[in-house]
């Protein structure tokens, strides 16, 4: 029997193979590196792009509320300075005893109520401001009037529903010249002439302003009046 020969290690084939080896996971390494590297930019650039366009929608959102706001106090301004230019040349009254100043057209005259007059109101105090063509009898007809009242502890809207009959759902939450408070219609002594008012608080006392609802005057002459 003839001796067997152990074969020799061939390393030139294990070196091939393990290069063949490394090469195979490095290919397969860098591919899947390269792979996943696109779909981070891919979801980084898809990201990048919704953030940009919710920012624009953001800006102009911002933008329309800006032109909003603008416009609203334009139109504010516009119609004090309205109001302001159509009273600037008015007659001044002046209450120191209830802390109030009005503004009335030229051709009007005012009456104050006597004390006769309070008694039988029973308000505190009233003045009338008309024209010649309520010259005979203001007390009743008066276009504009402004009434003071002692408060009663009553909230304002359930004062006017009592005091002003016929006021139903008219009753609406309003701010003018920085006095906040309500307007409203009603018709008085069962009349079936509609009066306009607007009441507020100020002082421990209701002070209101009514007047015939065709008299154009009373916007003017209720945004000219101040309460100190």
């Amino acid at each position: 029997m003839e001796p067997q020969t152990k074969e020799k290690f061939n390393w030139s084939r294990f070196g091939i193979t393990v290069g063949l080896v490394l090469l195979a996971a490095f290919v397969v390494g860098g591919t899947t590196w390269y792979i996943m590297d696109q779909n981070a930019k891919d979801i980084k650039s898809s990201n990048d792009k919704s953030i940009s366009a919710l920012q624009s929608q953001i800006d102009t959102l911002n933008k329309k509320i800006a032109d909003s706001s603008n416009t609203t106090t334009d139109s504010t301004t516009d119609s004090a300075n309205s109001t302001t230019s159509v009273t600037a040349n008015w007659k001044i009254y002046t209450n120191t005893s209830f802390d109030f100043t009005a503004k009335y057209p030229t051709d009007y005259f005012f009456s104050e109520a006597t004390p006769v007059e309070i008694s039988a109101a029973g308000d505190l105090f009233f003045v009338n401001f008309y024209n010649n063509a309520y010259k005979t009898s203001p007390d009743t007809t008066s276009p504009l009037k402004v009434e003071v009242f002692t408060n009663t502890g009553d909230d304002l809207k359930t004062w006017i529903a009592f005091n002003y009959k016929g006021t139903g759902d008219t009753i609406t939450s309003k701010t003018v010249n920085g006095m906040v408070g309500y307007t409203f219609s009603y018709y008085p002594d069962s009349s079936n002439t509609v009066m306009t008012g607007f009441a507020t608080t100020k002082n421990g006392k209701y002070y209101s302003v009514t007047a015939k609802t065709a008299t154009d005057n009373f916007t003017n002459f209720l945004t000219a009046l101040t309460i100190n």
